[in-house]
């Protein structure tokens, strides 16, 4: 009983199944025609960063406080000095991350839309008023940015926080089984 108790308790989540073919082929053919270009790129890069630096500073405890005087020139301050540091992790080739990085974006629509209206998003994107509508909404802005933080793991170290006089935050300590095990 308590082996069958601990295996259950070391047992990992099945993996995520992968998303429908036909949706994930639509999504293919959407990102190919509507590829986002170099800057779009460089900004949800950008924009992943600024996330992993101002995470980092939530993470000790240094957060903007209205009612507080100075609370925000701090957190401006320090995340001023993160932020290009942790930019640096940011490899110099990103040919590698970008695919990741679409495959990425293209699972999560695929996942999200079938492929009948991944298709009519499509034919949508392919008339003016639908590139047009492309260009100032940035669709894909906001996948982009959340994949380029998972593919590049921004996240600032135990040096990026002695770099900018921070001290790093604690590693959470071993968590203990919950519960009581039967005998």
């Amino acid at each position: 009983m308590i082996a069958l108790a601990l295996l259950l308790q070391a047992a990992s989540a099945p993996p995520v199944p992968p998303p429908p073919k036909e949706s994930y082929l639509a999504a293919v053919a959407l990102w190919r025609d509507n590829a986002p270009s170099e800057a779009e790129r460089r900004s949800a890069i950008d924009r992943a960063v600024g996330m992993a630096a101002s995470g980092a500073l939530a993470e000790v405890g240094i957060q903007v406080i209205y009612t507080k005087r100075g609370s925000v020139s701090r957190w401006l301050t320090k995340f001023d000095q993160l932020k290009p540091i942790i930019a640096r992790h940011v490899p110099a080739d990103l040919h590698k991350s970008d695919g990741l990085v679409a495959d990425c974006v293209i699972n999560d629509l695929a996942y999200a839309l079938s492929s009948d209206e991944i298709g009519r998003v499509r034919e949508f994107f392919s008339t003016v008023a639908g590139k047009k509508f492309w260009s100032i909404s940035g669709v894909f802005h906001d996948a982009m940015l959340e994949c380029y933080r998972t593919t590049l793991n921004l996240k600032a170290d135990y040096a990026d926080f002695l770099a900018v006089g921070l001290r790093p935050p604690k590693p959470p300590k071993p968590s203990r089984p919950q519960g009581n095990l039967v005998y």
